[in-house]
């Protein structure tokens, strides 16, 4: 009796750790609440957060595999289990008078379908609260024109002896 009651504590310990953080996400990987991990308990870059490569993020789309959006952003920073359908990033973005020492943090959650692919995307605020994120970035300054110098070039007719 006693080693059953251990082995069913022990299954349910398992099955506990193989779902997601608490959001509960719809076979087409959406959810109508959303729940978010405290920002101080990340399990990589611990207590850090990443700088994201801004190019990559513009990258992002629905239907990319897991392995895609690890190639493009990295692991997600909080631990959320065995075969999860969501992950959440920390990601701070250098804003210029914003946020503290001019760095804007905000927390990013991918969804996923039953079928693994990543189908919705969320942004969360975290320091500055209500902050806009991701925050606007600069947008791209086109490379300057090169200039175009012309010079004229005169050539005088050479004379021949004879």
């Amino acid at each position: 009796m006693l080693k059953k009651l251990a082995l069913m504590l022990a299954t349910a310990t398992v099955l506990s750790a193989c779902g997601t953080s608490g959001t509960v996400v719809s076979s087409d990987g959406t959810s109508d609440k959303l729940h978010w991990p405290d920002p101080q308990n990340t399990s990589f870059n611990k207590d850090r957060g990443t700088f994201p490569d801004l190019g990559s993020l513009k990258q992002i789309r629905s239907g990319m595999s897991k392995d895609q959006l690890y190639y493009l952003i990295g692991r997600p920073q909080f631990t959320e289990g065995f075969r999860v359908r969501e992950w959440d990033y920390l990601f701070h973005f250098n804003t210029p008078g914003q946020g503290t020492n001019n760095v804007t943090t905000c927390q990013y959650k991918v969804l996923f379908d039953n079928q693994r692919f990543a189908r919705s995307f969320h942004w969360r605020p975290v320091d500055p609260v209500g902050a806009k994120c991701p925050p606007e970035l600069e947008k791209e300054v086109p490379p300057p024109q090169p200039q175009v110098i012309i010079r004229e070039i005169v050539k005088t007719p050479v004379r021949i002896r004879q």
